[in-house]
């Protein structure tokens, strides 16, 4: 019997990601393309619209200048800057938070 929100999002997990793993394809980046999907998908179910956080891609760039590599998928809070073209970078100084999303 399932009690709480996270054992209804890890039973969705384990059922989307057996289907991603039976699939045919081979192509590492369509591959991770499809579990970055997921994880994604799984994060709009889960994150109440109230909490006033996004799910985005791009950069983290710290209070030092310094970037981070490319992050296929992020939580935060707070809002970007765009240094990167048609990408999002996201500084300390105008994001609140920013959690990477990982498998």
């Amino acid at each position: 019997m399932i009690k709480t929100v996270g054992e209804i999002l890890e039973a969705l997990r384990k059922a989307e990601a057996a289907k991603l793993k039976a699939s045919d394809i081979r192509h590492a980046p369509t591959i991770g393309s499809m579990y970055e999907g997921l994880t994604r998908s799984l994060l709009e179910r889960a994150v109440p619209s109230s909490m006033n956080l996004r799910i985005v891609s791009g950069f983290v760039v710290d209070g030092l200048g310094g970037t981070s590599g490319q992050l296929d998928c992020m939580l935060v809070s707070g809002e970007g800057t765009g240094p990167f073209p048609t990408s999002m970078a996201f500084t300390s100084g105008m994001c609140g938070t920013c959690w990477p999303c990982s498998k």
